[in-house]
């Protein structure tokens, strides 16, 4: 059945905010021709565990993320579908994710399957309730700019040739992912915690067919300076307007097969108004994107990972998603 998107309302996630939400947050309600999630707020978590700063955190529960997408490839060795990278729903038809994860498609005539509302990626065809789009390079977007060496402007956009159901089924809902407003400033939140959530690699050094989740801190702007500074390391430096810097604890960080995934905050409470005050500490907005780090994964303190800041784009987000 074919479904029409009215691009206008959706372009409202970046402009203008439901009534029923703070106006100084991109919140939106999804649409009754879309989704059976018609009064849930973009960011709501269905079920919250608590994060400890613990390579891999907990399994993430069903319906803890579910804006989380799999980006997979085939793989050579396996003959089958494995995560690559991941990224979010921005609306029904759009996902964000990092640009050097679409490389491939611009390289090969490669097919990507993409996978929504499902924890566990492996039984992805098996459950019919899992959400699967294949997309070649037709369909994907990376940022003009993006700089394959030094990962600048590491941000791109998939533009889903049919939309994703929209829904809060209590095991594979999925619904849209908050931005974060355009004052947001990562330095003002140096110290807390950010979240991470992804199919990437494991203590044991394969990608994982669950959906893990990660707490970091937030880190000074200096360490990331210092740790990829242009005259000794590469990728070439690190630019606090563009990019986040984030660190876990040992063995406990983003890796190969997180990259486009979200770096999340929690909303803060205080900018929650009338409904949405239902929805407090169950809230997320994306504040960054899993781009690089320098030195191998869950090193500790030594090797801060960086995000590609989102609030730097989302004016190219909004003249993307009009066109």
């Amino acid at each position: 059945m074919t479904v029409i998107i009215s691009l206008l309302f959706y372009l409202s996630i970046l402009t203008i905010p439901s009534h029923t939400v703070s106006p100084n947050l991109f919140f939106h309600k999804l649409d009754h021709s879309h989704s059976q999630a018609t009064d849930v707020p973009c960011g709501t978590q269905f079920h919250v565990q608590p994060v400890d700063r613990v390579l891999r955190g907990p399994t993430a529960r069903k319906g803890e993320y579910p804006w989380m997408v799999s980006i997979m490839r085939m793989s050579s060795k396996s003959d089958a579908w494995k995560p690559s990278c991941g990224a979010f729903v921005l609306t029904p038809a759009v996902l964000i994710t990092a640009s050097h994860c679409l490389g491939k498609l611009f390289e090969t005539q490669e097919t990507y399957r993409l996978v929504a509302g499902c924890r566990d990626v492996s039984d992805a065809e098996e459950d019919h309730k899992c959400q699967v789009i294949d997309i070649t390079r037709k369909h994907v977007l990376r940022h003009p700019k993006f700089d394959q060496k030094s990962f600048e402007n590491d941000i791109g956009v998939i533009k889903l040739p049919r939309p994703f159901q929209m829904t809060t089924h209590a095991k594979h809902p999925v619904i849209p992912l908050c931005l974060p407003p355009k004052n947001f400033d990562w330095r003002d939140h140096i110290g807390q915690l950010g979240y991470l959530a992804g199919w990437g690699k494991t203590e044991e050094g394969s990608v994982s067919d669950d959906l893990n989740t990660v707490a970091l801190n937030i880190t000074a702007i200096d360490v990331c300076k210092d740790t990829y500074d242009p005259k000794r390391t590469d990728p070439t430096g690190f630019d606090d307007k563009t990019m986040i810097c984030a660190v876990g604890s040992e063995g406990h960080d983003s890796c190969e097969g997180d990259s486009g995934g979200p770096l999340m905050m929690k909303i803060p409470k205080e900018s929650l108004r009338g409904k949405e005050i239902a929805y407090e500490d169950k809230r997320m907005m994306a504040i960054g994107l899993t781009s690089f780090n320098n030195g191998g994964c869950g090193q500790g303190a030594n090797t801060p990972g960086v995000y590609t800041n989102l609030v730097r784009y989302l004016d190219w987000l909004h003249e993307v998603i009009k066109k």
